[in-house]
């Protein structure tokens, strides 16, 4: 799959900022090693546990100077209430739009009818309410499925894992990974 990363097409794939302002992702990213957590929508269940998995993480990245994006795929004017429902406001992370999937397609994330509302979503779903994780309506695209990629400073991918349902997150053991990676 990481053959599959077109990263100088992602790189300068145009993103969406809370405030409604355009910029190429490798913005985002800044010039050292980055965490990308792609998300699905914003109001989707499984959105909401993966920014869980890696919000723990986030002082040991940055820490280890990593630059940690979200990225999501509704209208600019939904990231503010993304941010503050997750728990996001203040912490040492962007959260960004990607209304053309431009970048979700560069990253080789998948997008799909049967991970948003097969039989692998539903028992995703049920077990993600479970959990106590409660979405809100469908706030960007829904068949968009998420992931997770890391590139080094030389933007070589580190890391790269593309959801195929709602539920299938990067743990936080996943992202701790990260950290090993780029100590070797």
């Amino acid at each position: 799959m990481n053959d599959e990363v077109r990263v100088e097409e992602l790189l300068r794939a145009e993103v969406v900022d809370e405030t409604g302002g355009v910029r190429a992702l490798e913005a985002v990213c800044g010039a050292g090693p980055a965490l990308l957590v792609f998300l699905r929508h914003f109001g989707c269940h499984g959105c909401h546990a993966q920014v869980d998995q890696v919000v723990p993480q986030l002082g040991a990245l940055t820490g280890a100077g990593v630059r940690v994006a979200f990225v999501g795929s509704g209208e600019s004017r939904m990231i503010g209430p993304f941010i503050d429902r997750v728990g996001l406001r203040g912490q040492p992370a962007a959260v960004v739009s990607d209304p053309s999937l431009r970048a979700h397609h560069a990253a080789s994330m998948r997008r799909s009818w049967w991970g948003s509302a097969g039989p692998p979503a539903l028992i995703d779903l049920v077990r993600l309410r479970g959990q106590g994780y409660r979405g809100t309506r469908v706030e960007g695209d829904m068949t968009q499925q998420g992931g997770v990629l890391a590139l080094d400073g030389a933007r070589r991918v580190l890391l790269h894992k593309a959801a195929r349902s709602l539920g299938d997150l990067a743990t936080g053991d996943y992202v701790r990974s990260l950290l090993d990676k780029m100590s070797s």
